[in-house]
């Protein structure tokens, strides 16, 4: 029986933590002896990161369309828009089909693995991967 649970995405801000120019939020909480790692709705976690290794800064004001916050919404929406348009099925004449659903979320399907950390800690981490 695990004692520690997370995902992929909060297993990777904590171990990129120390060097993170992004804040991070996430949720702890203790259940029994068990620990739930999760992260606050609407927390940059859902956002992809920018700028993290230029050498100037980026504006701060935040209603500047080229801030931190406005560039980080900009790539996210763009990854998923891409994704979202290169895994369309062709028609036969080679237009992209129009399908039902298609401005939702591709969908992902999950994997837990167990690891032993010590006698006493077992994590049990969740991941994510593409369907395709």
């Amino acid at each position: 029986m695990a004692t520690v649970f997370a995902t992929d995405s909060i297993l990777a801000t904590l171990m990129c933590a120390p060097r993170s120019v992004y804040s991070w939020d996430i949720v702890v909480q203790r259940v029994g002896n068990k620990l739930f790692f999760d992260k606050r709705d609407g927390s940059q976690l859902d956002m992809l990161t920018v700028n993290e290794t230029a050498q100037e800064s980026l504006p701060e004001a935040k209603e500047d369309i080229n801030s931190a916050p406005a560039l980080s919404m900009e790539a996210t929406v763009t990854n998923q828009n891409f994704s979202q348009q290169v895994s369309r099925l062709y028609s036969t004449n080679g237009v992209l089909s129009q399908s039902p659903g298609l401005n939702q979320l591709n969908p992902m399907y999950t994997r837990c693995s167990l690891f032993w950390i010590s006698s006493l800690l077992k994590l049990l981490a969740r991941f994510g991967y593409d369907h395709r």
